[in-house]
């Protein structure tokens, strides 16, 4: 169910808009899983 609301969200705007905030996303969730693990 999350992640259909997610998508429906970025469908909404530019297709470059929405990679981009995907890529920061992903780069932002990465860190801090990685800095979960550490502690």
């Amino acid at each position: 169910m999350a992640s259909k609301l997610v998508i429906s969200k970025v469908s909404m705007g530019s297709d470059n808009e929405n990679l981009n905030s995907k890529v920061i996303r992903h780069a932002e969730a990465e860190q801090y899983i990685k800095s979960v693990q550490s502690q």
